[in-house]
């Protein structure tokens, strides 16, 4: 699963890496897991351009994985 925010160059993100695996963990505990945990790098996607070609709106996406196993 990921976990996607939008940034500009102005702007720090809302949640903290603490709250976003928070989010992550309480998704997989739905689907009887028990918690979660980074599952690579994040992924960056520039979605708009500023006048000089550089990025103004990024969308970074965090990769989780749900950890333990499911209960029955």
């Amino acid at each position: 699963m990921g976990l996607s925010y939008n940034r500009n160059e102005f702007h720090n993100p809302a949640m903290s890496a603490d709250q976003a695996k928070q989010m992550a963990s309480t998704q997989c505990k739905k689907w009887g897991y028990q918690g979660a945990e980074v599952a690579g790098t994040e992924d960056t996607e520039c979605l708009t351009r500023r006048g000089f070609g550089n990025c103004g709106l990024r969308q970074i996406t965090v990769p989780y994985k749900c950890v333990g196993a499911p209960a029955h």
